[in-house]
């Protein structure tokens, strides 16, 4: 439990350090999420916003914030077993591939169900 809160104040204090950027904005990505079964999904990121579809099904929405290489995400709807639980996300961009890694989820479900491989970007 002690490791846990010392993980979410060293979480917070760097959150609060790094000025706001948003490479993820208007892009679309391309990979398997799992739902607990592997299915295709796209995510979709607007300016603070994105969903995962299925099938040009919505399956989740969240919002989000980047800062640096950090990804803050909250479900807004969906199908998954989190409310609104803050997740905490490194996300990089190599080769046009997007992968996260996660930092801190409180949401236990949530960082299983991005894949290890990544999102390939989709081009628009």
């Amino acid at each position: 439990m002690s490791k846990l809160l010392l993980s979410a104040l060293i979480a917070a204090f760097c959150w609060g350090q790094v000025p706001p950027t948003n490479d993820l904005a208007n892009s679309k990505w391309s990979g398997t999420v799992h739902a607990p079964d592997p299915v295709a999904c796209v995510f979709a990121f607007s300016d603070n916003q994105f969903v995962c579809s299925v099938e040009n099904a919505v399956l989740e929405s969240m919002t989000y914030e980047t800062k640096g290489d950090t990804l803050k995400i909250k479900k807004i709807s969906g199908g998954s077993p989190c409310g609104e639980e803050v997740g905490l996300y490194k996300f990089s961009i190599n080769d046009n591939v997007l992968k996260l890694d996660p930092i801190q989820d409180a949401c236990e479900a949530r960082p299983y169900s991005f894949s290890p491989d990544g999102y390939e970007r989709l081009k628009e």
